[in-house]
């Protein structure tokens, strides 16, 4: 019994078991829980502005129709609301969380990791995607509104990384051989780097041949994506790969990034090897040893 003599009931089912009629039961769930106070707690459960942040920019930057309609539908999932917290309005009429995705945008907006381009329609600043990049825990809105404008190279690394976005498969595995020979591999004779058979590769791309007998070999998987991150399931497939292959090296490369798990996988490896090159390295290697004969 709580201290007011009333029943302890959280729903109707509760009140429902009692031996008491069913007026009587109605009564008593009334006198126990008015229905303002399971409406304020589930309001009350509902994030505020700093949990809603990060979804809202990875909402923004996954290419998807990115008007706020569809944001709070993917940061209502990514943040596992439910439709009672979803149906809850502010004392203004509005929906209470759509209207913290707006305000997220506004607070993202004001850091220089959105714009909006259009009425209702955003997208995702340079900073915002080097951001993302750095897979954050959180968006510290305060801390990137004094971080400094992206460099020239920040900007052109940027670009270079759109441009290979919108490459085709065939293309950007051709450019990725490119760039290899140019860093030095697969350069010793003709033919030492090869592009695979798209229907019988088993996820290596590329394969270099370091010597003349391919004793060296070096397996290369080139993902070109653009909204998902290589997870820890994507590497290990391309381990089994390169273990069907008795190959001992190998390089993973995406325009995207790789999730922790991914990365925490390739480093802990002992018999392979395995060398993890995201979007952000990319560009920058490319810029580093000319990529002007690739694209």
């Amino acid at each position: 019994m709580p201290r007011d003599g009333g029943y302890n009931c959280d729903d109707s089912d509760r009140v429902s078991g009692l031996e008491h009629d069913s007026a009587a039961a109605e009564c008593a769930c009334r006198s126990v829980l008015p229905p303002t106070n399971h409406a304020n707690r589930v309001a009350e459960s509902i994030p505020g502005i700093k949990a809603i942040l990060l979804p809202t920019l990875q909402a923004v930057a996954r290419g998807m129709d990115a008007r706020v309609q569809s944001m709070v539908g993917y940061c209502a999932q990514r943040l596992g609301l439910v439709p009672a917290q979803l149906r809850v309005r502010a004392a203004n009429g509005r929906p209470t969380f759509a209207a913290r995705v707006y305000w997220a945008l506004t607070q993202l907006k004001s850091a220089r990791l959105v714009v909006n381009s259009g009425r209702g329609i955003w997208n995702v600043t340079e900073s915002g995607r080097w951001l993302l990049a750095s897979e954050p825990a959180e968006v510290n809105v305060c801390a990137m509104k004094r971080s400094p404008e992206p460099t020239a190279i920040d900007v052109e690394a940027a670009q270079l990384l759109r441009q290979l976005e919108g490459t085709t498969p065939v293309e950007f595995e051709s450019i990725l051989m490119k760039l290899l020979a140019r860093m030095g591999y697969g350069r010793h004779h003709p033919g030492s780097a090869t592009l695979t058979s798209r229907t019988h590769d088993r996820g290596v791309d590329i394969r270099i041949r370091q010597d003349w007998l391919g004793f060296n070999e070096i397996c290369v998987q080139a993902k070109r994506w653009k909204a998902q991150n290589v997870g820890r399931v994507d590497i290990q497939s391309f381990v089994g790969a390169l273990t069907g292959e008795r190959v001992t090296k190998g390089i993973v490369i995406t325009t995207s990034g790789f999730t922790k798990g991914a990365r925490e996988y390739a480093r802990l490896l002992r018999d392979i090897h395995l060398i993890l090159i995201d979007g952000l390295m990319l560009a920058r290697l490319m810029l580093n040893v000319g990529h002007e004969t690739y694209l």
